[in-house]
């Protein structure tokens, strides 16, 4: 497999990221806190070489398929967020600030989705992904938007398939 097949395409690939239980930790003076967490974590990659269809028993890729009209690996997670958070503004009711941190996710389903001349064919998997995925995470607060990025440790399959996923998105949330 040639290393261009597998890159993901990063305007048609996509995020959601739902921390649906977060709690912050007063540490210093609501200047500093720990914020952590519970959510889900929803991906669809698309590749640039819509031929790419995921084979089991080994995990490889097979690019001998034409005619692909749509290509959609999906990944899901729980997530645990765990965060140093700076609040640069306590007394505002505005916030301003900055957290940093990681999060631990556990693959609870993957899925690929290839529509082929009108067909549509669904394989339910893992492919050889790790199940468990750690990624830096981070967010800008400007009040109830924030600016969020992660990062994965590194690939998130567990063979010679590379893809290492990041995320940068916008977060509405009121803390």
């Amino acid at each position: 497999m040639k290393e261009q097949n597998f890159e993901a395409k990063a305007g048609k690939s996509r995020n959601i990221n739902i921390w649906v239980l977060m709690q912050r930790l007063n540490i210093i003076k609501h200047v500093v806190n720990l914020k952590y967490g519970l959510g889900i974590e929803l991906n669809n990659y698309h590749f640039e070489d819509k031929r790419v269809k995921f084979s089991n028993n080994p995990t490889h890729i097979d690019t001998s398929y034409t005619g692909l009209q749509k290509n959609k690996l999906a990944a899901d997670y729980i997530t645990f967020p765990l965060m140093l958070n700076f609040n640069f503004a306590p007394d505002k009711r505005k916030n301003f600030g900055l957290s940093l941190g990681v999060s631990a996710g556990y693959l609870y389903s993957a899925r690929q989705k290839i529509k082929i001349d009108g067909d549509v064919d669904k394989t339910k998997s893992d492919f050889g992904m790790l199940k468990w995925k750690l990624s830096y995470v981070g967010e800008i607060a400007l009040g109830p938007v924030k600016l969020y990025g992660s990062y994965a440790f590194k690939s998130m399959f567990d063979n010679e398939l590379d893809l290492t996923p990041y995320n940068v998105g916008l977060r509405f949330s009121a803390w």
